[in-house]
């Protein structure tokens, strides 16, 4: 092609400026070629086949590595999505567990709440079983009924053991077995007492008695040593002025002797 340029130039100059007067025709038609030579050239000097070739193999190897890609993403999603709906439904199942534990303990909650309240409602009747009981027990001994109180007592303290009446229940069971001139029972009661319940408001009280049995018995060794340690052990109590009268009439009657 080159050669033929240069050929056709060399006849353009040959012929000269009147050539192109007298061929217009032809003149046109060189330009032309010359136009068409020079894009070939461009074309020419521009990629290869074999460039666009390699680019379009880069193309495709790319477009296959995000397709890859997109592919793998996709799993990933669908991965995520599969993981967050077992989350969900483990999340379900968990809080329908809590439900019913927490209908079940509502349910145990008011079950507990009737039989404390039923418990409460038994253990007041109870109190006021036992109040009634010991009451009428009482009111046996302040009439003078002392062998109905004697029953009384005993039953009470069968029946209500752990009752905080025990100690004065024993007392007036005591009072009443000495009322009937039952020395050895109204003894045993009273050494209970002592035993027991050495602390309780009634422990003076019962010391004294049992000297006061011991002197109705005729043991005035017995009844003096009991008289003496409740005027020592219970110096300020009513009980220990009573046995400090009583060891004074000990010993009047001695002296008189």
């Amino acid at each position: 092609m080159i050669r033929a340029r240069v050929y056709i130039g060399g006849m353009l100059c040959s012929v000269g400026i009147g050539a192109a007067t007298l061929f217009p025709i032809a003149t046109s038609a060189a330009e032309s070629l010359e136009a068409r030579v020079q894009r070939l050239e461009q074309v020419l000097r521009g990629p290869t086949l074999l460039d666009w070739s390699t680019r379009l193999d880069r193309l495709q190897r790319e477009m296959r590595e995000l397709t890859g890609q997109a592919e793998d993403q996709a799993h990933a999603l669908q991965a995520l999505r599969t993981q967050q709906q077992a989350v969900k439904a483990d999340i379900d199942e968990r809080l329908k567990e809590l439900e019913n534990r927490w209908e079940e303990l509502g349910a145990a909650i008011t079950a507990l709440k009737v039989q404390q309240t039923s418990q409460a409602s038994l253990q007041q009747n109870m109190a006021e079983q036992e109040q009634t009981a010991y009451k009428q027990a009482l009111d046996a001994v302040r009439e003078g009924r002392f062998a109905t109180a004697t029953a009384n007592f005993e039953s009470f303290l069968t029946q209500y053991p752990q009752s905080s009446f025990v100690p004065n229940a024993k007392y007036w069971l005591g009072e009443a077995r000495l009322a009937l001139k039952q020395y050895e029972g109204a003894e045993q009661i009273f050494t209970a007492i002592l035993t027991e319940h050495p602390t309780h408001a009634k422990a003076p009280d019962a010391h004294l008695k049992l000297g006061l049995i011991a002197l109705e018995r005729g043991n005035m060794n017995l009844a003096r040593d009991h008289l003496q340690k409740t005027v020592a052990q219970y110096p300020n109590s009513n009980a220990a002025r009573l046995a400090t009268e009583r060891l004074e009439r000990l010993q009047e009657a001695q002296g008189g002797e």
